[in-house]
């Protein structure tokens, strides 16, 4: 399947070479969110799926959002990681 090879490779490229990221950056990556406008298109999305009336076109749309939203979910918990380690041991 194409997302789910899209989703390993996705995670392959947010691995540090050396699982370091500064907090500096972890920051930066946390503040990476949705905006309210893709929240709302989402939620409509998923309206229509729960109701069944998702077009095509519509389903491919909401499959992207949750590959993006997937893959989002795993930088932030990086960056949390990556948060937590520094705090632990002072380095910045």
């Amino acid at each position: 399947m194409v997302a789910n090879n899209d989703t390993l490779i996705l995670e392959r490229l947010v691995e540090p070479a050396n699982d370091e990221v500064s907090r500096r950056a972890a920051e930066a990556l946390l503040s990476i969110t949705f905006k309210p406008a893709d929240v709302q298109r989402m939620n409509e999305l998923a309206a229509l799926a729960r109701d069944g009336r998702l077009t095509p076109e519509q389903k491919a749309e909401a499959e992207s959002y949750n590959r993006i939203g997937h893959f989002l979910a795993l930088v932030h918990s990086k960056a949390r990681l990556a948060l937590k380690a520094a705090g632990s041991t002072s380095r910045e």
